[in-house]
């Protein structure tokens, strides 16, 4: 399913894995991709987001208090929501329909809106934000310049591996460092994050890789 993500997109499920298991809910629904897309600083779906006034900590309270938190905490793999599995599927859709390569992040909030219901449209809804104002804030997004955050901020000394990987899961998977892909190589690599994904991983293994190449 994640093969075409980009790494902003992937780093926003498993924003959204990570809010499911803080809050010991039993499936990850829209209200945690909502969520992980406001975490996400690079992608376009957080800074449309933000541009209508919304901040990670306040939905995540707001979301809180809508659904308390579990008696414990889920092992293993959080599964979808089927309302989460069809924001999914349709970010898909909205990538090529704008004739898009990758999914990306305001893919994923473009699918959002078009649910009816849910807690996360409930949440933006007591905002005052609705579907057609989330696909104007995507829109202007896109038609804006990436901001130049590196060129603001003092240098400083490089992360550490083990740091990098957590502040960003796959941060070494090459479509991070804009190596050219083969499409039978994306696909086979998109496999491997899948799974390190499913698995509730933010490390990709050479197992990963191996055993995706093995499944072509």
């Amino acid at each position: 399913m994640f093969e075409r993500y980009t790494p902003s997109a992937r780093q926003v499920i498993v924003f959204a894995q990570e809010e499911a298991r803080g809050l010991r809910h039993n499936a990850i629904g829209s209200e945690h991709v909502l969520i992980g897309l406001l975490r996400d600083e690079l992608g376009n779906g957080g800074r449309a987001l933000r541009g209508l006034g919304l901040d990670a900590v306040a939905v995540q309270e707001r979301v809180t208090a809508l659904l308390p938190a579990g008696a414990t905490t889920t092992a293993g793999q959080i599964p979808f929501t089927p309302r989460a599995q069809r924001i999914l599927g349709r970010a898909d859709a909205e990538s090529l329909s704008l004739g898009h390569e990758g999914v990306g992040t305001e893919h994923l909030l473009l699918a959002l809106a078009r649910e009816n219901d849910g807690i996360a449209m409930r949440v933006l809804g007591e905002q005052g934000i609705g579907a057609d104002a989330l696909r104007d804030a995507v829109r202007r997004t896109l038609d804006e310049p990436v901001p130049d955050v590196v060129a603001d901020r003092p240098a400083a000394a490089p992360p550490s591996s083990a740091g990098l990987r957590r502040a960003q899961p796959f941060a070494a998977a090459p479509d991070h460092v804009h190596v050219p892909l083969a499409d039978d190589a994306r696909r086979a690599l998109g496999r491997a994050l899948a799974a390190a994904l499913a698995d509730g991983r933010d490390e990709l293994t050479a197992d990963d890789l191996r055993a995706a190449l093995g499944s072509d």
